[in-house]
């Protein structure tokens, strides 16, 4: 199940703004320094570097052509958050155009709707980590959520192994939720189950394997090295 542009754009905008929100109460709380559990050795100030870091890479994509940016310069913790919030808006309004535009992506299709999709499972999965960051309990939307695993399995994991990143296993996972289901590597050996909140947040690392929500069949073994596997950077 994938979302259309116009809810890829709705997600857009609510992620970005709630990333922009969490910074905010991280900064009024003098949180910077809090620990991300879910990136181990992350801080929240390099949690809200690297968003906005990549905010300002895709802009220079857009406006450029290529994925050479700069490293920017990044602020004190006074002006983190509002550093954050400037690229946040130029990001949404960069992408405020058709999304069939021509631009440099870092997969396919090389249009600008490649960004809306990509840059709304960015800012979710960090507005998650943020929220867990702050001791706040982080959901992503149902919706978005089946989006993102059929984005992983589609684009981000076949992109993996173009790279050479990975090699494919000589066994599959299948995966299954009330909104779809999809299949990682070849033929499944094991099969886990679970909403697309909890199948997304598995995928992307953020939650483990054993985890209560995920409800595992087959060879579990297999299965669970499959899940393993650095299935997007």
């Amino acid at each position: 199940m994938t979302l259309d542009t116009t809810d890829l754009r709705i997600h857009l905008a609510r992620e970005v703004r709630a990333m922009v929100a969490l910074a905010r109460r991280a900064d009024d709380a003098g949180a910077w320094d809090a620990p991300v559990p879910s990136c181990p050795g992350w801080s929240l100030r390099e949690l809200v570097a690297h968003v906005g870091a990549v905010e300002r890479w895709v802009l220079h994509a857009l406006a450029r052509g290529d994925g050479d940016a700069p490293a920017p310069r990044l602020p004190d913790d006074a002006g983190l958050a509002a550093w954050l919030a400037e690229s946040s808006q130029a990001l949404l309004e960069a992408l405020a155009v058709d999304a069939a535009t021509a631009a440099w992506t870092i997969a396919p299709p090389r249009t600008v709707g490649f960004w809306i999709r990509r840059q709304a499972h960015e800012h979710a999965i960090h507005a998650w980590d943020a929220a867990a960051a702050l001791g706040e309990p982080g959901a992503l939307d149902a919706a978005l959520a089946a989006d993102g695993i059929d984005e992983v399995v589609g684009t981000m994991w076949p992109r993996q192994l173009r790279l050479g990143r990975v090699a494919e296993p000589a066994t599959g996972l299948a995966l299954v939720a009330d909104r779809g289901a999809w299949l990682l590597g070849r033929e499944a050996a094991a099969t886990v189950e679970g909403d697309a909140e909890a199948l997304a947040l598995a995928l992307w690392h953020r939650i483990p394997a054993d985890d209560d929500r995920l409800r595992w069949s087959g060879d579990v073994a297999a299965g669970r090295a499959v899940l393993a596997l650095p299935l997007a950077p």
